[in-house]
């Protein structure tokens, strides 16, 4: 995906640590859809929350406090969290 008029870019150059390479989609489930954003220096997973029902908020912060009790708790197996945006309901965490 080169189109950096495109929302997923818009969100990745807010949201993503250094300048972004490159986007493609990664997956999509029923309720979230992935995609892995690359920087010169790491790779990002971007996770939007896209289903409909309004608790997608919700589902952010519980997956956000979920992964950085998690990591600060020594389970360094679970991907660490990077940066989230409640209005776009989307999460950055590290590929």
């Amino acid at each position: 995906m080169a189109d950096s008029d495109h929302p997923v870019w818009q969100l990745a150059l807010k949201l993503v640590p250094g300048a972004v390479h490159d986007i493609e989609p990664a997956g999509k489930g029923a309720n979230s859809a992935v995609h892995r954003v690359r920087t010169a220096g790491s790779d990002y997973a971007l996770k939007l929350y896209q289903a409909a029902g309004g608790n997608n908020v919700e589902r952010l912060e519980v997956e956000w406090r979920a992964l950085s009790f998690l990591r600060n708790n020594g389970l360094h197996q679970v991907p660490r969290p990077i940066a989230r945006s409640a209005p776009d309901c989307c999460l950055v965490m590290y590929w």
